[in-house]
């Protein structure tokens, strides 16, 4: 175990050093003028001079770059997952499929929302109305983010669960329940930004404005406060305590393993231990890289919804919406160096392209002596 902590240890602080080298980088692509933003309102208008376009740019493609990583990423984990008959029947792997499903969908739309930013050429003020309230705000991309957060909670738990209460979820967790526990990731997700997110967007005065139009102060500050504590403190606390638990358990008592009332093979059960352990392993990465990859953005939300003086316009908070971006793309590359089971069905996969394609090339180059 403390091998392992040295192992993660040392992964935090090279992408510690990652996230540092790019925010080095992007701010040599700083903006050079100011967005038109006052008292923390938004404006997006074709007609604003007050953009530095060649910054804008720069930072769209960054964007897009990141979406272009993590739509192929992602639906590679799909794609081994699924080929499998036995990897298919595991929860955890329909959950990490969920998982990938919903980056690659948050990945299509960063690049979606990057390319088409300017408001409607239509006269039709409905319309107007809902690109600012719907696509202004950006509305699917964090609330995809917010999806994959609470599906990689609802992971958390079901490793937790199968690790603690191990005889409870060999009788209650099955597919069928965890199919039904799905939609209300999706309804967390979605329905929690669109519930302030539309309210707050107007097009007015042939501008659209987003997170503008609030009550009062006191209730943008505190709505702002309840946001990052629900999106982001609560979902943290409840991983951070399950992983915790299961540290606890595992030094006291070793890995649980899967009772039977037939005998099994000692080398079964310790090929099964070793399973488990690689999987929690994994998803604990998985959740080290949430947690770098949303810490410096939520912090920073939280310290303007706390009075701090705070610049949406400048180059560190652009580095920290570019890193909430890049963990849609950074699991794959988790799966891919650290989870066996999705190793073994990768190389397979890849040994089988290889073996016919060569089959294909002696029957080509037979046929043509």
């Amino acid at each position: 175990m403390g091998h392992f902590i040295a192992r993660v240890a040392c992964l935090i602080r090279v992408l510690f050093s990652y996230l540092m080298d790019l925010q080095r980088v992007f701010f040599l692509c700083h903006y050079h003028q100011e967005m038109d933003v006052t008292d923390g309102n938004q404006t997006i208008d074709g007609d604003d001079d007050s953009v530095s376009l060649d910054a804008e740019f720069r930072l769209r493609i960054i964007y897009v770059v990141i979406g272009f990583l993590g739509m192929p990423g992602n639906m590679l984990v799909i794609g081994i997952i699924m080929s499998s008959a036995k990897m298919k029947q595991s929860v955890t792997n329909i959950l990490i499929v969920h998982q990938s499903i919903i980056d690659c969908l948050a990945a299509f739309f960063i690049v979606l929302s990057s390319l088409v930013r300017d408001l409607p050429d239509t006269s039709n003020v409905k319309v107007l109305e809902a690109f600012c309230r719907t696509w202004a705000t950006n509305m699917a991309v964090w609330g995809l983010f917010d999806c994959s957060t609470y599906n990689l909670v609802l992971l958390t738990y079901e490793r937790y669960v199968a690790i603690v209460y191990t005889l409870r979820h060999m009788k209650t967790c099955s597919l069928r329940l965890i199919f039904c526990l799905l939609p209300a990731v999706w309804i967390l997700g979605i329905g929690f930004n669109a519930a302030f997110m539309i309210p707050t967007a107007a097009y007015q005065n042939g501008s659209c404005t987003v997170y503008s139009e609030w009550p009062s102060e006191f209730t943008q500050k505190a709505v702002g406060v309840f946001i990052v504590v629900f999106q982001y403190f609560i979902p943290l606390g409840l991983i951070a305590a399950a992983y915790i638990h299961i540290a606890v358990v595992l030094k006291s008592k070793g890995m649980p393993v899967q009772r039977s009332s037939y005998p099994q093979d000692p080398r079964r059960q310790e090929k099964m231990v070793r399973a488990s352990r690689n999987v929690v392993k994994t998803l604990l990465i998985v959740s080290i890289c949430f947690l770098l990859c949303w810490s410096p953005n939520q912090i920073y939300y939280l310290r303007y919804n706390l009075g701090y003086a705070t610049d949406f316009n400048g180059g560190f908070y652009h580095f920290t919406v570019i890193a909430v971006f890049l963990n849609c793309c950074i699991n794959p590359f988790v799966y891919a160096l650290k989870y066996e089971q999705f190793q073994r069905r990768m190389l397979r996969i890849f040994r089988r392209v290889v073996y016919r394609k060569r089959e294909v090339y002696a029957m080509t180059a037979s046929s043509s002596v």
